[in-house]
């Protein structure tokens, strides 16, 4: 059999597959291959990443599985991202906060630690270009 010529077997799933509605992996675009049949046991998995649905009663609800995981819904995941990044912020400006308090302890110390001090400052210099969405040039440290 040539090297391109699609199995038999390949081929009859691919359609099959196409008849239950399976869309291609949503990891990477591979075509799904469903397997099982007996003991109430079905499952569709890629045939390029091995991503898979999970088991099945059906041969329908292994299509339903899979299809749920290639239309994630990304409303969810973005509010769930948005609120750890705002709590990430209140936690970096606390954070800038204390550098900026532990700057002033350092020079209202007798003799004054002005390394200390300098390296406090810097710490909240970084969190506040953090804050204001910026990138420290990493050149400068």
């Amino acid at each position: 059999m040539d090297e391109q010529e699609e199995h038999p077997f390949d081929r009859a799933n691919r359609k099959l597959c196409e008849e239950l509605g399976a869309t291609s992996c949503q990891f990477c675009g591979g075509m799904p291959r469903i397997t099982g049949g007996g003991a109430n046991y079905w499952t569709i998995s890629c045939r390029s990443c091995n991503a898979s649905s999970g088991l099945g009663r059906t041969d329908a609800s292994a299509v339903e599985a899979w299809s749920r995981r290639a239309t994630p819904s990304p409303s969810a995941d973005l509010t769930a991202a948005r609120e750890e990044i705002g709590r990430l912020r209140v936690a970096l400006s606390n954070c800038m906060y204390q550098f900026l308090a532990y700057e002033q302890q350092h020079l209202a110390k007798s003799p004054p630690d002005y390394t200390k001090a300098k390296t406090n400052k810097d710490f909240a210099e970084l969190a506040s270009t953090a804050l204001a969405g910026g990138a420290p040039d990493a050149s400068d440290h």
